[in-house]
């Protein structure tokens, strides 16, 4: 199944030809003219997809692009530049308090790409600060938030915030720990993700962070789980491939079937190929092809990758993911049925409204399923409606 490009808009063309100069160093290409591109919805998908300040600093030397687009562009990047600062500066205290305390703890996503990856801090938004901590380390970390001045999110016991900040504590990759019978979908060791991990420096501070093929992995998983809906992932993916002088293919092919993560690998670099040009040779794709694809699978990845939308579909790539009819029960059971943490996260506390809130529950569960059946069937002949349901 491969990418193509006849449902992308003239916007989204440019935005993956933006993105893809700045991260590969292109400067000095030439950006091409989109025939019938929209200068205001060109600002709504770069915000959306989270590249904003990429797109800036790819078009801020256009004498095409119209003074009042290039000043929101200029304000979305000096913005991303100033929030980056400060989520630095919290995160460079939450490392410094975990080593003093003794507790490893590994740096992930946004947080770990800003100084690392990308040549500009502004580059890459930050919206909170991912960590991973093992599962005996919670109430140790919990305890370091506290001195820090955190507290607890109400309904949201994996979210700790100052009022400035959010911190997201996970204990794995693929959040079993909200949705526990995601587990079934995927063999991730955890053991050899932490033995694999790598010490990094963040805002001056000594840490780790993931394996570089682990964090590939990570990256993949996480895009899918989430629908595709920024593009920003798939930028960590490429400047993350761009980085290495050597990839280490047959690492990465094997950690993937290992931790039976071939699809959303497979997905997200067919994405990545069709979307921001990124080479991966013919034989890695080959050797990713999953083995079995369903109908419905097979249609709605198809018009993903061709740029249609398809609804919240992360949900539904789980099921698609699980090999077993008792694995994807006990996920449709736990999604529609969730504990009251998850519930309360999308709906608030209130224990009166429990009944109601389930029957919600319920009902966006449904609602959304139908969305991406409904959508991966007919594709774009139907209006877009997401509908979030809150795992």
């Amino acid at each position: 199944m491969r990418i193509g490009d006849t449902s992308w808009s003239p916007e989204d063309r440019l935005m993956f030809q933006c993105v893809r100069g700045v991260l590969l160093r292109k400067s000095d290409e030439p950006v091409p003219d989109e025939a019938g591109l929209d200068w205001d919805r060109l600002v709504d998908r770069v915000v959306d997809g989270g590249v904003a300040p990429l797109v800036y600093e790819r078009l801020r030397s256009d004498d095409r692009v119209p003074p009042s687009i290039l000043e929101r562009l200029r304000s979305l990047y000096f913005r991303s530049g100033a929030e980056n600062i400060r989520y630095l500066a919290h995160a460079g205290k939450l490392f410094d308090g975990c080593n003093r305390a003794g507790i490893d703890v590994i740096a992930l996503r946004g947080i770990a790409f800003v100084e690392s990856l990308f040549p500009d801090i502004a580059l890459r938004p930050v919206s909170d600060i991912d960590i991973l901590v093992r599962p005996a380390d919670q109430d140790a970390v919990a305890s370091v938030l506290d001195r820090l001045g955190y507290w607890s999110i109400s309904g949201h016991p994996h979210q700790w915030t100052n009022a400035s900040v959010v911190i997201d504590m996970h204990t794995d990759l693929v959040g079993a720990d909200r949705i526990a019978s995601r587990s079934r979908a995927v063999r991730i060791d955890m053991d050899a993700v932490w033995e694999s991990a790598v010490t990094t420096t963040i805002a001056g501070v000594q840490t780790r962070t993931l394996s570089w093929v682990d964090t590939l992995l990570s990256c993949s998983l996480h895009s899918l789980k989430h629908s595709c809906d920024r593009l920003i992932w798939f930028a960590d993916m490429a400047v993350l491939l761009a980085s290495r002088g050597s990839v280490p293919w047959e690492t990465l092919v094997a950690r993937t079937r290992r931790f039976r993560l071939t699809k959303p690998v497979y997905y997200a670099l067919n994405y990545l190929m069709g979307t921001l040009k990124t080479e991966i040779p013919q034989d890695v794709i080959e050797a990713l092809h999953p083995t079995q694809v369903g109908w419905m699978e097979q249609r709605c990845m198809k018009r993903i990758l061709n740029g249609e939308q398809v609804g919240r579909f992360g949900e539904i790539f789980t099921l698609f993911m699980m090999d077993h009819t008792r694995d994807r029960l006990a996920f449709v059971y736990e999604t529609c049925f969730p504990n009251r943490d998850v519930i309360a996260q999308a709906y608030g506390e209130n224990r009166e409204d429990a009944l109601l809130s389930f029957l919600r529950r319920l009902w966006h569960v449904a609602e959304a399923a139908l969305n991406v059946v409904r959508r991966g069937l007919l594709g774009s002949r139907l209006p877009h409606r997401s509908t979030k349901i809150g795992v």
